[in-house]
């Protein structure tokens, strides 16, 4: 795509210009028409290397914009990152007004500064547009016509893209008033059930009541004395919250203040956006130049507009805050006439009971003075009972009314979650909608794209067989004017109609030429799109490959950390194997000192066997004699030894023994002198217990009498979750496991080292009781110890190969993990993941065009060769074979000949049955 193909370069291999040469040589055409068709041909020929160099230009171009995107959308993740930020700034602010107030400082002056900046950029603007003014009177009366097309083209996108905006935006509108629409009822469903248990609990309140009021009678003289102190302490607590609602009023209107000047900041914020606004929709009407050097303006503009957004974001959580702060007063405003409401229940209450009061003493007093009246008292405690009662039946009353008003609210309940789970349903169903819409859409775009490519093929058909015409219309009126050469008027009438009629035809050339010149652009453009498309694709599927090398990498990481982990095992093992060896080692060296000493001895006894041999053959007998008595001797003294160590042990235990008993009668005899003090203390404690009894009895007595509200204390944290402690239990199992896994593996090698140093222990015993049998042993050790030393210097070699493959796979993994994060960087600034990947894409593309181009001709070659045959000839579907060739020399015009008798060999096709076959083996040749 890049560059322009060589089959289209090279004009000396081209198919037109040996047809006009053929057509010059049967006579068909003029030598003046060849020349024309010639010239007509080089121009077409040099618009499509033109095409073909704007095409590269363009795909620079886009790679550019591609680049810039990428710059683009790194800001824009610098912006989200500062929009967190400035989120956790604000979540500060809420909690401290000091805060707030030094960051509207710090914004005002970020403001100033970018104030200055917009200035700046607005001075370099004004010198720019200055420059581009200059430029653009030279260029404008070149490129007016094509502005003006490109204009009106990208007004129609623009159109179009407005469009799209406002159908995505009634459809989030559509999502979010369904949203909206299911908080609502969820918000009502919340309520409700709020309701629900509040009348739950009145009624587990009131259920209580009758046995309450007939203790309140007995409790109203000990109950006024502490309501009177109860009231004075609301009071205390209705001033201080009066205090506090004082406050909240006086930083409520300071940050109304603050509020209306951060608004006043935002109007002039957006005024000033909407100027810059103007000022871009006037640098849209100019030259594509000035589009791109004003692209830089236009990203400095959606950095401010993205801190205008943050500026707003902050209003708007001020006045989120400043909405809380206002419903936390409206409840310290509810909780207040509640409070107020209990006061006046209480007060009406303690009325009622000073009256109940007075009534009683003056019952009192009437019974001191008239005893005849106790019946009539009689009989209004009797009718207060029944006041009692009827109040009882109302309560029961009410209870019940509560009861069905619980029913119909569950009721209700039960209807809106039909309700909700019916709106679910119409929002899965839409969904589902949108998703066939879209399906269909993409559809309906592929088959309107390929009915396009069609249309443009059968228009450019249309177009080649029109400019045939018009040339068959040329000899015609050639031929007539050939016919009428006797009239000279005549003639001179016809040669100005037909200089006109070309003059038209030339105008009418390169209007089409420039038809077909947009049209090659759009299809371009149309390309870029689908290669866009496919790059993104690609990406996608990269991006997924990568995910699958990632798990990849850490299913490796896992089993290089259990290799490493069995390495560091063995490497343990090999250390006390070593540790073993070298032990080994000390006691062969300790016996071959051993053997050295005992070697000398024996050369000594040998020179001395030499000079006694006489004297020791004739006391060999009494020295065998005296062995025997020596080995008796020798076997009586061990089972002495023995006896001794047996009898010293008992001895031995029967001291432990005695001191034991010497021990205890001490301790009796100290404790016989403290009996009548522990007397004493057994005294004490016993009363001591009797009064704790007696505590017990009172504090139960307190704890089971509903009335004492101090008889028990609410503990302070949080019972953790049952998840939480599921949790908990996981991890301590795992690390249990873990430990048990490491005591296993320590109680193995335990025990493989134990039953070695027991192996060993019993060889130095034989060794010690066996020493004749050493020198034997020795050379048996050695050996062995030469094996083990073999195996160890193999397993020694097998370790270092495993540590060096294992550096180099490190190292491999390394430099994989710098390709992934270069691949990474590099798909973030939207280029491809490796430069050999671009090369393999520019090859493919090259490759289609090439394709596109060779089937093109092909197909054109076809229509000749069909235009070529006869009516009723016979057709093959044989493919054809080359008869002519272009020679190289370079004498004369390159025109083809026939090969004759001495053409190439095609060679057929190879079929199936070549897989029977092997392949000859290809013998060396031995000299």
């Amino acid at each position: 795509m890049a560059e322009v193909p060589d089959e289209i370069r090279d004009l000396q291999s081209n198919v037109a210009l040996s047809m006009l040469t053929d057509l010059f040589k049967q006579g068909k055409i003029n030598q003046e028409q060849c020349d024309s068709y010639k010239q007509k041909f080089h121009k077409l020929h040099d618009t499509v290397v033109q095409t073909f160099k704007n095409h590269h230009f363009l795909w620079e171009k886009s790679k550019k914009l591609k680049t810039q995107l990428a710059t683009e959308k790194q800001n824009l993740e610098t912006a989200v990152n500062d929009q967190a930020n400035a989120q956790e700034k604000a979540q500060n602010l809420n909690a401290s007004l000091k805060k707030t107030e030094a960051e509207y400082e710090m914004m005002e002056q970020l403001i100033d500064a970018k104030q200055f900046q917009c200035e700046e950029v607005e001075h370099e603007k004004s010198i720019i547009l200055t420059r581009i003014s200059e430029q653009e009177k030279l260029a404008k009366s070149k490129a007016l016509p094509e502005m003006l097309q490109k204009d009106a083209e990208i007004e129609r996108e623009r159109d179009l893209l407005l469009e799209y905006k406002q159908k995505i935006e009634s459809e989030q509108k559509s999502i979010d008033e369904k949203t909206e629409k299911i908080e609502q009822l969820k918000i009502e469903n919340d309520e409700k059930l709020n309701k629900i248990s509040k009348l739950n609990d009145e009624y587990i309140k009131i259920k209580d009541d009758p046995n309450r009021f007939s203790k309140n009678a007995e409790m109203l003289k000990s109950a006024n004395k502490i309501m009177l102190k109860d009231l004075q302490g609301y009071k205390d607590d209705i001033g201080k919250k009066n205090k506090q609602i004082d406050d909240l009023n006086m930083e409520f209107k300071k940050l109304q203040t603050k509020l209306l000047e951060y608004e006043a900041q935002i109007d002039e914020e957006k005024k000033a956006t909407e100027t810059n606004q103007r000022d871009q929709a006037i640098q849209n009407d100019l030259s594509a130049k000035l589009k791109e050097e004003i692209s830089d303006l236009s990203s400095q503009k959606v950095a401010n507009d993205i801190e205008i957004r943050n500026c707003q974001l902050e209003i708007r959580r001020h006045r989120d805050t400043v909405s809380s702060l206002k419903k936390a007063i409206d409840l310290d405003k509810k909780e207040l006439k509640k409070q107020q409401t209990q006061m006046q229940q209480i007060n009406d209450t303690l009325h009622e009971q000073k009256m109940i009061l007075e009534n009683i003493k003056k019952e009192i007093v009437n019974l001191k003075y008239e005893i005849e009246k106790q019946n009539e008292i009689g009989e209004n405690i009797a009718e207060e009972y029944t006041m009692l009662e009827g109040r009882v039946r109302k309560v029961k009353d009410k209870a019940e009314e509560k009861i069905q008003e619980q029913t119909k609210v569950d009721t209700e309940i039960k209807k809106f979650e039909k309700q909700m789970i019916e709106l679910q349903n119409f929002e899965a169903e839409g969904l589902k909608r949108v998703k066939a819409l879209t399906a269909t859409r993409e559809s309906m775009a592929r088959k309107a794209s390929s009915a396009l490519a069609e249309v443009r093929e059968t228009r450019e058909e249309l177009k080649i067989k029109e400019l045939l015409i018009m040339d068959l219309q040329k000899k015609a009126q050639e031929t007539e004017a050939k016919e009428h050469n006797y009239k000279s008027l005549y003639e001179e009438v016809k040669q100005a109609r037909n200089k006109y009629v070309n003059m038209i035809q030339n105008s009418s050339q390169d209007l089409a030429e420039l038809k077909e010149r947009i049209k090659i652009l759009q299809n371009e453009l149309e390309i870029l799109k689908n290669e866009s498309q496919e790059k993104e694709r690609t990406l996608l599927e990269y991006r997924h490959c990568l995910q699958v090398e990632v798990h990849k990498k850490d299913r490796s990481h896992a089993k290089l950390n259990k290799l490493e982990y069995q390495r560091k095992a063995k490497k343990e093992i090999i250390d006390q194997n070593i540790n073993e060896i070298q032990k080994l080692n000390m006691i062969i060296s300790s016996l071959e000192k051993d053997m050295l000493n005992l070697r000398k001895q024996y050369e000594q006894v040998c020179e001395s066997r030499n000079h006694t041999g006489i004297v020791l053959i004739d006391r060999n007998d009494e020295l065998c004699i005296m062995y025997e008595k020596c080995n008796i001797q020798d076997n009586i003294l061990k089972s002495g030894e023995l006896e001794i160590k047996r009898l010293e042990d008992d001895i031995r235990m029967i001291k432990i023994e005695i001191q034991e008993q010497k021990r205890k009668i001490d301790v009796a005899r100290k404790d016989i002198l403290q009996i009548p003090q522990l007397s004493s203390k057994v005294i004490q404690l016993k009363d001591e217990l009797e009064l704790e009894k007696k505590k017990e009895s009172q504090l139960s007595e307190e704890l089971e009498n509903p009335n004492n509200q101090q008889r028990f204390r609410e503990l302070g944290g949080e019972d953790p979750d049952q998840e939480a402690l599921d949790a908990k239990i996981h991890v301590l199992e795992e690390r249990l496991n873990n430990k048990k896994e490491q005591l296993l593996e320590k109680e193995l090698i335990l025990d493989e080292i134990t039953n070695l140093s027991e192996k060993l222990r019993k060889q130095a015993l034989d060794g010690r009781l066996s020493t004749l049998e050493l020198s034997e042993k020795v050379n048996e050790f050695q050996a062995k110890l030469k094996d083990l030393t073999r195996k160890m210097m193999a397993t020694i070699a097998e370790l270092s190969m495993y540590q060096a493959t294992a550096i180099k796979l490190q190292q491999e993994k390394d430099e994989l993990e710098n390709v992934v994060e270069d691949a990474k960087q590099r798909l973030e600034k939207s280029l491809p993941p490796l430069p050999e990947h671009e090369d393999e894409y520019l090859r493919q593309q090259k490759r289609q065009v090439n394709c596109l181009f060779i089937a093109r001709r092909q197909r054109l070659e076809k229509e000749q060769q069909e235009k070529m045959f006869e009516p009723f000839s016979c057709k093959t579907m044989a493919k054809q074979r080359v008869q002519q060739y272009i020679p190289d020399d370079n004498i004369g015009a390159p025109l083809p000949k026939n090969y004759g008798k001495q053409a190439p060999f095609y060679p057929p096709e190879s079929n199936a049955q070549l897989r029977f076959y092997k392949k000859p083996k290809v013998k060396e040749i031995e000299i």
